[in-house]
């Protein structure tokens, strides 16, 4: 029975702090007429869509290549804040950092469950800035299923797509006894409200990614997975899905044995060769 326990009770550890972690990241309560005074050379840009409200954030050169970026779950736009200031980046690239629905400025308080609603949001976002395409689309975690998404919908409109920790396969989708929990209003009333709408994209996951199983062969850009093999939040083995799945396209998988979940914190510098590899 403890050899049971035992990494259920790491496992949990380790959620509650990422958790706290993402949580205290997130910087986007600052008012968007505000934001740009907090960090220099970024805008705040909100639209009114039909089904709400969504926000991003664009900084460097108009003219320059894209850089899309889809934070996870929970997180804001300023999870992708140091790497876009990063002094190549900022001066090779245009970047465009979205609030996924549900978080920072983008439908508060209106989490999206399915996948291709958010990916038809993003686009109406994207489409309201005026930037139809061409992007190379950086995606963390629950970020990685969202830019998949959006490849399958509008392949055209990427370039390549670099999918870090994601959650592709549906079969590797569990629902923990702590995500029942956090469901239950009698709980989570003392839980942030960002760590509430997380678990309520995450509890209809593993349905989503089974509506996109037989949809990959859409995808018609370069696609690069990071995945750190101690990664205790996102199964390893997702890696494996994208190989398999994704057959008309290259795909290639840098592996790390020492890395986590974190990546775009911890390795920021690996997240910078990727976009370069993909480049060329």
């Amino acid at each position: 029975m403890k050899d049971q326990l035992y990494p259920l009770f790491r496992y949990w550890i380790t959620l509650m702090a990422l958790l706290g972690f993402l949580t205290g990241c997130m910087e986007s309560r600052v008012p968007p007429d505000k934001l740009s005074q907090r960090y220099p050379g970024f805008k705040s840009h909100r639209f009114m869509l039909p089904m709400g409200t969504m926000h991003a954030i664009t900084y460097g050169t108009v003219g320059k290549p894209l850089l899309l970026w889809i934070h996870g779950s929970p997180g804001s736009w300023t999870a992708w804040k140091g790497l876009m200031q990063d002094s190549a980046l900022s001066g090779d690239y245009f970047h465009i950092a979205v609030d996924r629905p549900g978080f920072g400025y983008s439908m508060q308080d209106s989490p999206v469950a399915s996948l291709k609603t958010q990916s038809e949001l993003l686009y109406g976002l994207l489409d309201s800035l005026k930037f139809k395409g061409n992007y190379i689309g950086i995606g963390h975690s629950m970020g990685g299923p969202v830019l998949a998404r959006m490849a399958i919908d509008q392949p055209d409109r990427f370039k390549a797509i670099i999918l870090v920790a994601p959650a592709l396969d549906p079969d590797l989708e569990v629902i923990h006894w702590y995500n029942t929990l956090a469901s239950k209003a009698w709980f989570n009333w003392w839980l942030p409200k960002e760590m509430i709408t997380s678990n309520e994209e995450m509890i209809p996951l593993k349905e989503q990614l089974q509506l996109m199983n037989n949809l990959y062969g859409r995808i018609s850009c370069k696609v690069l997975v990071l995945q750190g093999m101690k990664d205790q939040l996102v199964n390893p083995e997702n890696e494996l899905f994208a190989r398999k799945k994704m057959l008309k396209v290259p795909v290639e998988v840098w592996l790390d044995p020492n890395e986590g979940h974190l990546i775009p914190w911890t390795q920021p510098a690996l997240i910078r060769q990727a976009i370069y590899h993909v480049r060329d």
